[in-house]
């Protein structure tokens, strides 16, 4: 049996390939200037914990997230608390990433101190 492609390549398709691979390779050698790349960051993270804690039910939106995660206080509601809670865990994963350090039980024991913080420093 041989492969037969589901597709055809034409010269216009080769050359749009070719301005993406172009424009790709500038990309990787030209630097992000660096607070560029901590909104990057901050804006995904963001994402991430919104889509995170939404799946699990949270009612926040977009910018109530935005709003929950830079209040530093604990105050708020639950759904706040829980945002803020799955922030810290997700700076902490990154902490232990950028330190290489190996996942332990002891480490996924800190997450879930950190998740599951309920109010002024109390846990549930």
């Amino acid at each position: 049996m041989s492969f037969v492609p589901r597709f055809t390549y034409d010269h216009l398709l080769v050359r749009h390939l070719g301005v993406i691979e172009g424009a790709r390779a500038v990309i990787e050698v030209l630097p992000l200037p660096p607070d560029t790349t901590l909104r990057l960051r901050h804006d995904a993270l963001q994402r991430s914990t919104r889509s995170s804690t939404q799946i699990e039910g949270n009612p926040l939106d977009e910018v109530a997230v935005r709003r929950a995660i830079a209040r530093s206080d604990r105050t708020g509601s639950d759904a706040e608390q829980e945002v803020r809670n799955y922030w810290r865990a997700l700076d902490r994963v990154e902490e232990f990433a950028e330190a290489q350090i190996p996942i332990t039980e002891a480490f996924i024991k800190e997450l879930h101190r950190i998740v599951i913080v309920r109010g002024r420093g109390r846990s549930n």
